[in-house]
């Protein structure tokens, strides 16, 4: 039984325009199918609980719907897929999905690839990623964007807003109990998945599946010299630009000299100055996930 997570909130208020079409797609396939409308992680969390050790969740939205449904899979050992409804969509369009509602519906019935989930120290489960600093000050403003502005779009405006009040702190981070960086950093991401933001190809190499975060810190830059690399970001070539370390860890501890703000997946977390990730192998199991490179 495939157990559908609804977040009302979803797709900027596109989804119960959509529910109909996803609907003839499921009972065309002859998928057998609950629909629940939920408002929050914790929703989500709590009816995984109850189900039946064989039910499949299957989250209907974008990243931040991602994320409600991989909590609740990994705590309690599910079965999940996605329905990509969002405006961005990184997690899965890193993966290299086809986005129609057709292929959508034809993964739910395939088997379900093992791969990689962050947590965090308080327990929080992640798929793509953990970013500090200017892009989760940029993922903050996008939710203030104008409406009609979608995916990299959003971003794009976010940048362009958060340029205005650049402000990069002192970070020290540590990988697998190594001190690798300490100084001013523009932004610090913990990757699972390679791109953020709607299209930013944050951490290109990243693979969902090797153990293993893609760890990328940006030192201290100009706002001119962000407003140049933003190009490279997006194309993914940004990687052997000098003030850009790259490196792979299990685990990593960002320590800032004061709070900054951080996003899980795309959602805003609170503001810290002190983040902790460690990589859960194979903790994930997606439908259709599809040959991974």
């Amino acid at each position: 039984m495939y157990h559908l997570i609804l977040n009302r909130h979803a797709a900027r208020g596109r989804l119960l325009a959509f529910l109909p079409r996803l609907e003839r797609a499921l009972q065309g396939a002859g998928l057998d199918y609950v629909l629940h409308r939920t408002e929050s992680p914790l929703e989500v969390l709590a009816l995984a609980q109850t189900l039946a050790d064989q039910a499949t969740l299957v989250g209907v939205g974008g990243d931040g719907t991602l994320h409600s449904v991989v909590g609740a899979a990994v705590a309690y050992g599910r079965e999940f897929g996605m329905i990509p409804l969002g405006s961005a969509n990184d997690y899965v369009r890193g993966l290299g999905w086809d986005m129609s509602l057709a292929a959508s519906v034809r993964r739910l019935g395939q088997p379900a690839a093992a791969l990689d989930a962050g947590c965090l120290g308080d327990g929080r489960v992640f798929a793509n990623g953990l970013g500090m600093g200017f892009d989760a000050q940029v993922a903050r403003l996008a939710h203030q964007a104008p409406g009609n502005l979608r995916g990299l779009g959003r971003y794009l405006w976010a940048v362009a807003q958060a340029l205005r009040d650049l402000e990069q702190r002192r970070a020290t981070v540590y990988a697998d109990g190594r001190l690798v960086f300490d100084g001013p950093a523009l932004l610090i991401a913990v990757m699972n998945g390679t791109r953020y933001g709607g299209g930013f190809r944050i951490a290109p190499q990243a693979h969902p599946a090797d153990g293993l975060f893609d760890v990328v810190i940006a030192r201290e830059l100009r706002r001119a010299q962000v407003a140049a690399v933003l190009p490279r970001v997006i194309a993914g070539l940004h990687l052997n630009h000098p003030a850009v370390l790259h490196l792979r860890a299990r685990e990593v501890q960002v320590l800032w000299e004061a709070p900054v703000d951080a996003h899980v997946d795309g959602e805003m977390a609170a503001a810290s100055d002190r983040f902790h990730a460690r990589i859960l192998p194979g903790a994930l199991r997606l439908r259709g996930a599809g040959p991974l490179r």
